[in-house]
């Protein structure tokens, strides 16, 4: 258990420079994470929110539990302004950066294989 401990508290010190370096080597060489797909990415990505929330602690909740205006200003932003704001990056060059960006399910389920088949990387 001590080698996990040591790792776990070198990776929390050390977090914000593996993102940046792993964001730098992906950008000059995307090969590196295209293995980032699919059902890894999907893992991947739940690993990282499972982590997140091992963090919390029951003031997290009580302070949660007392800003009740803020947890509704949110839940209803994420139904109601985030949809139509990820149409509009999607369509705007400004933040245009060749990866798709869902807005719901159904658009991911009914473009998902469309967009892969336009962009398969040989």
């Amino acid at each position: 258990m001590k080698p996990l401990q040591i790792f776990s508290a070198w990776l929390s010190k050390w977090t914000p420079a593996v993102v940046a370096v792993a964001a730098v080597v992906s950008f000059f060489v995307p090969a590196a994470f295209g293995w980032v797909r699919g059902n890894v990415q999907t893992s991947l990505l739940g690993l990282i929110m499972l982590t997140m929330g091992l963090t919390l602690t029951g003031e997290d909740f009580r302070i949660l539990a007392s800003r009740p205006l803020d947890i509704a200003i949110g839940t209803v932003a994420q139904f109601t302004l985030m949809p139509p704001l990820a149409r509009f990056s999607q369509a705007s060059s400004i933040f245009s950066s060749g990866v798709p960006f869902r807005a719901d399910v159904r658009t991911a389920q009914r473009d998902t294989s469309q967009y892969e088949v336009d962009n398969l990387v040989c």
